[in-house]
C-alpha cells in the first residue's frame, strides 16, 4: 500500500510538472499573441496611410491631367487669337504701304 502511495505522489508530482509546464507555455503564447496582435495593429495602420496616400495621389494626379488640358486648350485659344492678330497688322502694313506707294508721284 505504501508503495502504491509513493507511485500515486511521484504521478501527482509529475502532473502537477506537466500543468506547471502547460501553464508557462500559455502565458509565453499569449505574450507572444500580444507582440503580433501590436506589429498587426501597427502595420494595419501603415497600410492604411500607404492606401490613402495612393487615393490622395491619384485623385490629385487626375486633378493635374484635367488642369493641363485646359491649359492646353487655352494655349491654343491664345495662339490662333495671335495669329489673326498677326495677319491683321500685316494686312494693315500692305494696306498702309500700298496707300502710301499710290500717294506718292512718279
Amino acid at each position: 500500500a505504501e508503495m502504491r502511495f509513493h507511485k500515486a505522489r511521484e504521478d501527482m508530482k509529475a502532473k502537477q510538472h506537466a500543468i506547471e509546464d502547460a501553464a508557462k507555455k500559455t502565458a509565453e503564447m499569449q505574450t507572444r499573441l500580444r507582440e503580433f496582435a501590436k506589429m498587426y495593429n501597427v502595420i494595419k495602420n501603415e497600410r492604411n496611410k500607404c492606401v490613402n496616400l495612393i487615393q490622395t495621389s491619384t485623385q490629385r494626379a487626375g486633378e493635374m491631367r484635367e488642369k493641363i488640358k485646359i491649359l492646353h486648350n487655352e494655349i491654343e485659344i491664345l495662339q490662333q487669337s495671335a495669329n489673326n492678330k498677326d495677319r491683321k497688322v500685316k494686312q494693315e502694313k500692305r494696306k498702309s504701304t500700298d496707300c502710301d506707294s499710290a500717294l506718292i508721284p512718279l
